[in-house]
């Protein structure tokens, strides 16, 4: 190679059997020359990071000459570092792109310090490890390599894969898809929409069909439903006929069928035709019994709602916002069974199924024009009315913890896992026989569990699907490996890899009893049976109600009590988000003050005059501590108590703020606080809403002043709480 200056200054020109390329250069010639030599040693050696390397050497800005030196002199070792790039990225199983091949050289600029359409080399390039990646594809797919196809994918964009597989390989990638059904029927796993895609790419992206074209999803969807009927003649067929008044959708578990019943009895016709119509479209995407009978119920209480209140239509479509406030405002009214009336939660819920189904029917019955009136409804503070699952006193602990051995075997075990790792109850049912390892360089012992509540949540962010904690307690370890071991024949016979498995049926004697799995409703129910066997009771003499949740938030508290870290127990519990882990705080502040507060009274309570507490019985005494203890009660919204006695009857006030009865302090000030923000997006949605339809002097309207009236509310009682902090308590610290 010959290098020659130029006029102008800092240009060269450099010279190599007849190529020449005119080159910026702000140092000598010589280390031009050993600078264009080491770019061609690089790319001999397919040494991408000696390539790299060079910028921080000759203290380059951008790759820009490294690029045009390999695309003039030498394009053919340029094209395999590529091509070598790439294959390395298939084995990893990781993205490649024109993008992330620049970034491995020069992490300073995306594209080497030139132009995308500048990069005609690396484009032709990039072409050909296509051409090579389909090639792989094909064999992939003819021979079913459900490995290499999953690398394929983490390394081309999702649609970039599904262009590829659809327009180049549409009859290999058709039979690969056929294959994944097989492989999950072999392996006696449900049929879905979601298993097959997640068998066939290993990712989440495509559960939702708007990803994908009409003809894929087409085809996908008459998939599944032909490998689902091949799987359901292989047990019961599932009953989900339109027009039937009752639904029965099977589902094994191992080798048990467990059926899901939904009963359409009293719904309006016109309703039941189009619900079951949009039941049918779920359940064709992959949806299980049990999400079919969710969307039902919630359906079935609009429809209720609707029934009552006479409202004449001749298609859900027909519903107009007016019709929606009169059935939100039914809603309220009905009881759920006959026995107490719907949480605000739950009335969110119905009305957001509703808001679904009135979208799929206009997207079925191309009715772009109507606008859905669920949607223009809406619900604020629904979160402020969640009643989140409470910790188990240590008092509660240990009589459970005695009581316990009036159990099963199996359902002690459950107690004693959850009370010492704070997993999810369906997490402990699902471990599986290789759940338990010894880590020999931290001499401790891992559990490995897996949770389908956050599997979404992990894979989005690229985290491992298994969740994996220490086991510090002995005893647990001993419980896992009993587990293991005393579960082993029931394994064998059922083909299954979980360890919290027994016979179905009533006589556990017999060899060829079909096995299952104990589910939560089995353990909880064993010890809120304990707990009334036991008359375990809480400081008000109500008997405990137990729920398996009760035990991970129990967890959580004590860690944060003792003085973890907020980052140390998000990552015990499985956490995804710090937010949820810092919820926990007002559970620790409630079990401070709950203490001192019992103690308080007890020392109060004691303190009665003799001849005062003589004048009582033993049993007219209890009553009246216990009448004193309950006398207040917590408020709707959750930010207070009520200081009307409960022997003056209900409240009928619509609202607690600013009533001089409602007790409030420094405990409750978050949730003025987050009432006061939510009141105040409100009021500005509220405000820009009136602007946008020509309505200037808002203010002047009743309806805004109400709203105005109510964050003001909330601003004056966070003023009066802050200034009794900083009056009374100085040293009080708000989470």
């Amino acid at each position: 190679m010959k290098i020659y200056p130029t006029t102008s200054n800092g240009t060269f020109l450099l010279l190599k059997d007849n190529l020449s390329l005119e080159i910026r250069w702000g140092k000598s010639p010589d280390s031009l020359i050993m600078f264009a030599n080491e770019v061609k040693d690089a790319l001999k050696n397919q040494d991408i990071k000696a390539m790299g390397s060079l910028l921080n050497k000759y203290e380059l800005i951008s790759a820009r000459n490294i690029y045009l030196i390999s695309e003039v002199f030498y394009p053919d070792l340029f094209t395999e570092l590529v091509l070598y790039s790439g294959k390395s990225a298939i084995n990893q199983g990781k993205r490649f792109s024109r993008k992330s091949f620049c970034r491995q050289i020069s992490k300073r600029k995306s594209y080497l310090g030139l132009e995308i359409h500048q990069l005609e080399l690396l484009t032709k390039a990039m072409e050909q490890f296509i051409d090579y990646t389909t090639g792989l594809l094909s064999d992939a797919f003819s021979q079913n390599e459900f490995t290499i196809v999953h690398k394929i994918v983490k390394v081309l964009t999702f649609n970039m894969f599904i262009n590829l597989a659809w327009t180049r390989l549409q009859p290999q990638f058709k039979c690969y898809i056929e294959a994944c059904a097989n492989e999950l029927l072999l392996r006696k796993k449900e049929i879905t929409w979601k298993g097959i895609w997640d068998q066939a790419i290993h990712s989440q992206q495509v559960f939702l069909t708007e990803k994908l074209n009409v003809e894929i999803s087409t085809h996908v969807t008459q998939l599944v439903n032909h490998w689902r009927d091949r799987q359901m003649n292989l047990k019961n067929k599932p009953q989900i006929e339109l027009g039937n008044i009752l639904w029965v959708i099977p589902s094994k578990d191992i080798q048990v069928i467990r059926t899901t019943t939904i009963d359409f009895t009293d719904m309006n016709p016109i309703l039941l035709y189009e619900l079951q119509e949009y039941l049918l479209d779920w359940y064709s995407k992959g949806s299980k019994g049990k999400d079919i009978a969710r969307r039902s119920f919630h359906i079935q209480a609009i429809d209720l709602a609707i029934r009552l209140s006479r409202i004449n239509y001749q298609s859900f479509l027909d519903i107009s916002y007016p019709e929606v406030l009169l059935i939100v405002d039914l809603l309220h009214q009905q009881k759920k069974s006959g026995k107490r009336k719907y949480r605000i939660k739950t009335i969110h819920t119905h009305i957001s199924e509703a808001r679904l189904l009135f979208d799929w029917l206009c997207k079925k019955k191309s009715e772009t024009l109507i606008k859905n009136p669920f949607r223009r409804f809406k619900m604020h503070n629904v979160d402020g009315f969640v009643k989140n699952a409470e910790y188990i006193p240590e008092y509660v602990i240990d009589q459970i913890s005695s009581a316990i051995y009036d159990c099963s075997e199996t359902v002690q075990r459950v107690w004693t896992i959850l009370m010492n790792t704070g997993l999810r109850a369906h997490e402990i049912i699902n471990l599986e026989e290789d759940c338990l390892y010894y880590d020999t360089k931290d001499s401790c012992y891992y559990l490995k569990t897996f949770s389908s509540k956050t599997l979404n949540a992990k894979r989005k962010k690229g985290l491992d699907d298994h969740h994996t904690i220490p086991i510090i307690s002995k005893q647990v370890v001993e419980i896992i490996k009993k587990q293991i071991a005393e579960t082993l024949e029931f394994r064998k016979q059922s083909n299954s890899k979980y360890i919290f498995i027994r016979p179905s049926n009533d006589n556990r004697k017999t060899d060829h009893a079909p096995v299952t799995r104990f589910t939560g409703i089995n353990i909880s129910a064993a010890i809120n049976k304990c707990i009334r066997r036991n008359n375990i009771n809480d400081h008000e003499g109500q008997l405990w109600h137990y729920t398996n949740h009760q035990c991970r938030k129990t967890m959580g508290v004590r860690l944060l009590t003792e003085g973890s870290s907020i980052q140390d127990v998000g990552v015990i519990l499985g956490h995804i988000e710090e937010k949820t882990t810092r919820q926990y705080y007002q559970d620790v502040d409630n079990l401070k003050i709950a203490e001192m507060d019992h103690e308080l009274f007890e020392a109060l309570f004691d303190s009665i005059e003799v001849d005062v507490r003589n004048a009582y019985s033993s049993v007219e005494l209890e009553t009246l501590k216990r009448e004193i203890m309950i006398g207040s009660r917590e408020t709707p919204e959750g930010h207070g108590s009520c200081l009307k006695h409960v022997s003056f009857g209900p409240c009928k006030k619509k609202s607690c703020v600013g009533c001089s009865l409602l007790l409030t302090g420094p405990q409750k000030l978050n949730m003025w606080r987050k009432l006061r923000d939510e009141q105040s997006k409100y009021l500005e949605s509220l405000a820009n809403s009136m602007i946008a339809q020509g309505v200037q002097d808002y203010k002047t309207y009743r309806d805004y002043q109400q709203e105005d009236h109510l964050l003001n509310l909330y601003q004056d009682t966070i003023n009066k709480i802050e200034k009794f902090i900083l009056e009374r308590l100085p040293n009080y610290e708000s989470n």
